[in-house]
């Protein structure tokens, strides 16, 4: 899979507004206007992607729980023929309709490569907050669209958000429990493991690069430490019970229950699965 490219159209810091408190447990959801996307060359391959791009962005809008995609019926005006550039809205026809931010799109697509541009707007003040252009594939158009989202959590609430989020879950597979991924909005499931046993436990570490697990593949529960970007790992095979992995925030040290000792115990581990230290000193299952 190639890389994305992206560029802003403009750089302006998060604390320059302050729109959203997210904590705030009265939230009210902001109104915001996402229009059709010009498609710039008009071709029907653009047009159906440009939908595509659009239905995934007001998904994942909707998903923030302090963002309201607005139904199109009430739109007053079209970007998408009038044009998606600042000086080419006519504000008072969102803020009449009560949208507080406006997002217009607009799609380029050329043998198999999209260019997405994505502008968001402060209606009321009439003034560009966020422009992102990315190229990539076209079945990078999701992965772009999430990260046009992050752009627009962090500039209104001063956090990048679920956008880039990976789940990791277990599910059954001819009878047998396999590790799977997938993205925030249970997108792009991706199988991790095929021991065609039983897989428990996923657990990330914080720069979302590995992924410990417990298997019974080879009889007595393991740990399995992977980075899944470069196919390297650990296994974690002591004797007795070694379960319940379970990452230090910011950190690539874990912590597990192992048995080895007669007793189980909770042990810090390296990303390696060495042990660091023993943690708990009790007698019962830790």
């Amino acid at each position: 899979m190639g890389g994305i490219l992206f560029f802003s159209i403009s750089i302006s810091s998060a604390r320059e507004y302050d729109y959203i408190n997210v904590s705030n447990p009265f939230l009210k959801k902001t109104p915001i206007a996402v229009t059709e996307f010009k498609a710039f060359n008009g071709h029907d391959t653009e047009v159906k992607e440009g939908k595509t791009a659009r239905y995934i962005l007001k998904e994942a809008l909707d998903f923030t729980g302090y963002l309201k995609t607005m139904n199109s019926v009430a739109f007053l005006s079209n970007p998408a023929e009038s044009g998606i550039q600042l000086g080419q809205i006519n504000f008072i026809d969102w803020t009449g309709i009560g949208a507080e931010l406006l997002i217009t799109g607009g799609i380029i697509e050329n043998q198999g490569k999209v260019t997405l541009k994505l502008r968001l707007f402060d209606t009321f003040k009439t003034k560009l907050l966020v422009g992102k252009v990315y190229t990539g594939s076209r079945s990078q158009i999701r992965q772009m669209i999430h990260l046009f989202c992050s752009e627009i959590s962090y500039k209104l609430t001063g956090r990048g958000g679920v956008f880039n989020s990976k789940i990791a879950f277990v599910s059954t597979v001819k009878g047998k429990k396999e590790i799977f991924t997938c993205d925030f909005d249970g997108q792009n499931i991706q199988q991790i493991t095929s021991h065609k046993s039983i897989s428990l436990s996923p657990s990330w570490s914080s720069d979302r690069k590995w992924l410990a697990y417990v298997s019974y593949a080879r009889g007595n529960p393991q740990i399995f430490i992977k980075n899944l970007k470069e196919n390297r790992g650990a296994i974690v095979n002591y004797k007795g019970m070694n379960i319940s992995p379970d990452w230090m925030p910011g950190q690539l040290k874990l912590a597990a229950a192992l048995s080895f000792s007669g007793d189980q115990e909770i042990y810090l581990l390296t990303v390696k699965g060495k042990i660091i230290k023993r943690i708990t000193k009790s007698w019962g299952i830790d």
